[in-house]
């Protein structure tokens, strides 16, 4: 008798026989903090009652905490977003410059990673991702939330202490709580809980001149532009004014959508003031006209089908009891076109004479029928040893080799 691995263990788990082998627990060491203020930027969301009950809408504090020095950024946003991280990243650069490195987490706004049906990791930057690589910013991926454990404990402390503060000032809002949160308990964290870095140097870089801000930080779209110098976005349909450019038509228009509302559509280097031309640009479905009284509907393939039957083309005939207006499943005939690959490939492995005779019998199910040189080829009595063909003018079947 045969059993599985796990069917077994479990037999002796039952009866008190099995011994556990102890796995040992992995050595973590503490990490230092980084030398330098700017080196690394720690970065999460918390989603917790902070209105409590003032408020019907929930929000979410997204905060940024420096690994050096502890010094905080955070912002109450409507939901834990691309955009809201972005929002936070444009005022912490315009306030302090670009930091060295963001450490985050496997969020799906920070690192997408698949795998394909060869199980093969396909990793594809997201917006984000893609907004710190042209800043030149590192994105560090964290495994465990004890690797990012400072910006952690940044939200324990808020949500004790900053839901008081917002109680205690009679925050109803998101506007309100931002206030409260930029007024008192920020400067209070800071002035309280900062350490000064080991090292006087600040890592923190200026945005260079070919920066664009609100080019960067914007959620971007590909769109292809039709011969007609239109394309459809958001299902409307946009028109491209001239002058053309060269490889303007088939080409893709880069659209913006930044942080201010504003829609943003580029070509290259060049911004495009397009026009909409139509609205809600979306195809039109056909409708079908309901069945008259004593007349079965019958659906556009069914017509296409019954159309087809009534030709006298054996090749678009029904085998017995498969035609779907007689309550059967479609299949193709014997001679459907749609039978035709698997009789090429037999044509193309026509090496032998026994191969040749097949490859003639496959070219008479595909034509009407055989020229009286083929005929003679059936006829004629072979040897038990295939011989390879030879291709000369009297042996090459009509239409020539494949």
């Amino acid at each position: 008798m045969v059993v599985a691995d796990e069917t077994l263990r479990g037999w002796l788990i039952t009866e008190g026989l099995w011994q556990g082998r102890s796995q040992g627990e992995r050595h973590r060491a503490r990490r230092e903090r980084k030398a330098c203020f700017g080196q690394m930027i720690q970065t999460d969301a918390s989603h917790h009652a902070w209105l409590e009950d003032r408020c019907s809408e929930s929000i979410v504090l997204v905060a940024m905490i420096d690994d050096a020095t502890s010094y905080a950024s955070a912002r109450f946003y409507s939901g834990e977003a691309t955009a809201a991280y972005m929002d936070l990243l444009g005022r912490y650069v315009g306030v302090h410059g670009r930091m060295a490195s963001i450490y985050a987490d496997r969020h799906s706004i920070f690192k997408i990673s698949s795998k394909t049906i060869w199980g093969e990791v396909h990793s594809e930057p997201t917006q984000f991702a893609r907004a710190l690589g042209e800043l030149e910013i590192e994105l560090i991926s964290a495994h465990s939330p004890q690797a990012k454990g400072r910006i952690e404990r940044f939200f324990e402390t808020a949500q004790d202490r900053l839901v008081k503060e917002l109680r205690l000032r009679g925050a109803r809002t998101m506007e309100q709580a931002n206030d409260v949160l930029d007024r008192y308990f920020l400067p209070l964290f800071n002035r309280r809980f900062t350490v000064p870095a080991a090292k006087l140097a600040d890592a923190h870089r200026p945005v260079n001149r070919g920066m664009d801000m609100a080019s960067i930080l914007s959620d971007r779209d590909h769109r292809v532009i039709t011969s007609d110098y239109t394309f459809r976005y958001g299902g409307k349909i946009y028109q491209i004014p001239p002058p053309p450019l060269s490889g303007m038509r088939g080409g893709k228009v880069l659209i913006e959508n930044r942080l201010d509302g504003q829609c943003v559509f580029r070509f290259g280097s060049r911004v495009l003031k397009c026009q909409m031309v139509a609205e809600n640009a979306t195809k039109a479905m056909p409708v079908q006209e309901p069945a008259s009284q004593g007349t079965a509907s019958v659906s556009p393939p069914a017509r296409r089908r019954k159309a087809k039957a009534d030709t006298n083309d054996p090749r678009e005939a029904f085998l017995p009891g498969t035609n779907p207006l007689e309550g059967g499943s479609w299949r193709p005939g014997p001679r459907h076109p749609w039978r035709k690959a698997a009789l090429r490939e037999n044509i193309r492995r026509a090496v032998t004479t026994r191969q040749h005779k097949q490859f003639l019998m496959d070219r008479h199910k595909l034509n009407d029928g055989l020229t009286a040189q083929e005929q003679s080829l059936f006829s004629t009595p072979q040897s038990s040893a295939a011989k390879p063909l030879e291709t000369t003018k009297q042996n090459v079947p009509r239409g020539g080799l494949p």
